[in-house]
């Protein structure tokens, strides 16, 4: 891994106008739910960035806005090394549900073949072969492409959504949930398949999950993420092992721990709720289920701060 920066991301926020509910208590027939508040990071080439958080964090929204799915409210990307010009076949994505990712009236032939006759200007013959060897690439048999999505399993079809995702040759590839539709016993299957392919395509992940130790398996850097924005931000062994925040000291703590001395940290008290979507925050989001909070936390939001090289945390009164 260098630290080359790919992608740039600058005070990104996102904004969606929701219908309210019939039975509300304002005039006003809509609401503004804000998915992703002020988020700034860079991506370096050759490196997996994990993003965790629980549900509703805003990490699928932030990875829709980084492949150019959905656009950005506020802020900005920069694509430093991918030419200009070749965005749509040098970021890619891989989605969650690999039973909706592929249409069920294509082969899988013809799934994988259309992007290369949409961004190449390749003979048949040449696009057959690639197709034949990237199905080999990932494990799968090509004298298969001419079936359908039905006849394949799970893991078999996120396969397949791998092959079609490094068709086109890309920089920086979304992972968001790639394994959590799949059974257990497949998901590391998938993981290490997603490492090699990562080492001999010379790829950059940027790797979304709820699962700690799932991000632990596969990340160089850590982004975490609370109500829409990163909370703090290190290597692998930074963020497991010297965690800053409350809110990723609690997340550490649903990771099984096979060492007696990790299993004897404590991790914070939580009370109170999770803040509505559609709420203002005045002051630190994570403040009303913080048993650390004081009244600055009420009046400031804390800004992502170095706390050691590397190492950023949003809080006002980071942990030891």
């Amino acid at each position: 891994m260098t630290s080359k920066t790919l992608v740039q991301v600058k005070h990104v926020s996102k904004e969606f106008k929701v219908k309210k509910r019939f039975f509300s208590s304002t005039s006003k027939s809509q609401a503004t739910v804000k998915a992703v508040r002020g988020v700034s990071f860079d991506v370096f080439e050759g490196e997996t960035l994990g993003v965790i958080g629980e549900s509703g964090c805003g990490k699928t929204t932030l990875g829709r806005i980084l492949v150019q799915l959905i656009s950005a409210s506020e802020g900005e990307i920069n694509y430093s090394g991918i030419p200009e010009g070749m965005f749509r076949q040098k970021v890619q994505m891989i989605f969650q549900d690999p039973y909706s990712a592929l249409d069920p009236r294509m082969s899988i032939y013809r799934s994988l073949e259309e992007p290369l006759r949409i961004a190449n200007k390749l003979t048949p013959e040449e696009r057959l072969y690639l197709v034949r060897s990237m199905l080999e690439q990932v494990g799968m048999d090509p004298e298969d492409m001419e079936r359908y999505p039905r006849s394949f399993s799970g893991g078999q079809l996120q396969r397949i959504c791998i092959a079609r995702t490094l068709l086109t040759n890309p920089m920086l590839v979304v992972c968001d949930e790639v394994v959590s539709a799949l059974d257990v016993s497949i998901q590391s299957q998938i993981l290490n398949l997603l490492n090699e392919l990562k080492l001999r395509n010379q790829l950059t992940y940027v790797f979304i999950s709820h699962n700690m130790s799932v991000i632990q398996h596969m990340s160089d850097r850590i982004a975490v993420m609370y109500f829409g924005s990163v909370v703090e931000l290190g290597t692998k062994q930074a963020v497991f092992e010297r965690a800053r925040h409350p809110y990723t000291q609690i997340l550490m703590s649903a990771v099984p721990q096979v060492s007696a001395k990790r299993a004897e940290i404590k991790p914070p008290l939580v009370t109170g709720e999770l803040p509505k979507s559609t709420d203002e925050i005045q002051g630190c989001a994570f403040q009303s289920r913080c048993p650390y909070a004081t009244a600055i936390c009420a009046e400031q939001n804390p800004a992502l701060l170095s706390q050691e090289e590397g190492h950023f945390v949003a809080c006002h009164h980071p942990l030891d």
